[in-house]
């Protein structure tokens, strides 16, 4: 008697086992899955309002001027986790941080260059032209 019980309390032990870990790979897989669509949705804000300030002109200012600011406001979180977004060459790249690592890289395609990072928020988006031509988008927290 005394050994059945104690087969029965081990049982439900390794099946509560089962359960929990069971119910950990499903948050991390949802959690993965959220996070790499809201990070698709940070990339479409971010390439549209490179868009939106990168309307061509044909004059070239002899000085250095300010082509436009946008500020926007970008997830606090994704998957419920801080991130951190900086611009590297062509390329947004977007890093998670928490225990759950989601990293992905969107391309922008748009003739300029760029610099600066945000952790989300109300974010700053600044065109620079210079006078040799060049284009310079700066982002920050605001």
């Amino acid at each position: 008697m005394l050994v059945s019980h104690a087969f029965i309390v081990g049982m439900s032990v390794v099946l509560i086992i089962i359960v929990i870990a069971t119910m950990k790979t499903t948050i991390n897989d949802n959690r993965d899955f959220v996070g790499r669509n809201e990070i698709t949705q940070v990339c479409s804000i971010m390439k549209s309002s490179f868009e939106k300030m990168l309307l061509e002109q044909v004059y070239i200012s002899p000085t250095n001027a300010s082509g436009g600011r946008i500020t926007v406001s970008l997830p606090q979180r994704i998957a419920d986790m801080g991130y951190r977004t900086r611009l590297s060459e062509n390329d947004v790249i977007i890093e998670t941080n928490g225990d759950l690592l989601i990293n992905e890289t969107c391309k922008i395609g748009l003739n300029s260059t760029y610099s600066g990072s945000t952790k989300g928020g109300r974010t700053l988006f600044e065109l620079i032209r210079y006078s040799n031509g060049t284009r310079e988008i700066k982002i920050g927290n605001v």
